[in-house]
């Protein structure tokens, strides 16, 4: 089992198409409003101090600062989120009361006192059969995030400037409701040589790049 970028899609509600920025020309205060989550009021407070289409570092940093506070007290977290969906047995979690499908999968789930730590967890599951594993766990959140075939993209993933990774979706079929067939072999995956600009490119490309059709096989198992 591995991270795919279905996981990615439903636990965190993020687009795994495109850009993750778009750049077109928007309003000044929208950008305050929408992309740093501020109140028109504090917005317009420092962009009249300013006095220009920007804002200060000191301002910035206060924002940093604020979101990040939120984001330790937050209920869902994407690691935790992430075993809780594919390992149910784990006890320890409740669901958060009022939960819906239309937020993230990772707000799904409320560690009690003593279970934020997932290192934890790590013998527990060494120690998981087959049967202990919910393999395909999204069933419910379709109709919120449909799955989408960019999720079968084989390939290399590229993340800032120097991090990439081999995502190789063959691997891991059952994650995504399909019949496990044999593994490809770690060793042939797409050559290391690929420049991140060629990945990027590629990946823009998915849909000639993605698991063959015939092994998106549905097989009762």
């Amino acid at each position: 089992m591995t991270v795919t970028l279905d996981d990615i899609s439903c636990l965190l509600h993020l687009s795994i198409r495109g850009r993750f920025l778009n750049h077109e020309r928007i309003g000044k205060e929208d950008v305050l409003v929408e992309m740093l989550g501020v109140t028109p009021e504090s917005g317009l407070e420092e962009i009249d101090k300013t006095r220009g289409s920007h804002v200060r570092c000191s301002y910035l940093a206060r924002v940093f600062e604020k979101e990040v506070q939120c984001a330790r007290e937050a209920d869902g977290d994407a690691e935790q989120g992430w075993i809780l969906q594919h390992f149910p047995c784990i006890s320890g979690w409740s669901l958060v009361e009022g939960y819906t499908e239309d937020k993230p999968r990772a707000c799904a789930y409320d560690p009690l006192r003593g279970n934020q730590a997932i290192e934890s967890f790590r013998l527990y599951i060494d120690r998981l059969t087959h049967e202990d594993v919910y393999f395909s766990s999204y069933e419910d959140h379709c109709e919120t995030i449909p799955f989408d075939d960019a999720s079968l993209f084989k390939g290399w993933l590229a993340c800032r400037i120097r991090k990439t990774t081999v995502y190789m979706p063959k691997r891991v079929m059952r994650q995504f409701g399909f019949t496990q067939t044999i593994l490809w072999n770690p060793a042939v995956v797409p050559p290391p040589t690929v420049r991140q600009r060629d990945m990027n490119e590629l990946f823009d490309d998915f849909e000639n790049h993605l698991v063959l059709e015939e092994a998106r096989n549905i097989v009762p198992v």
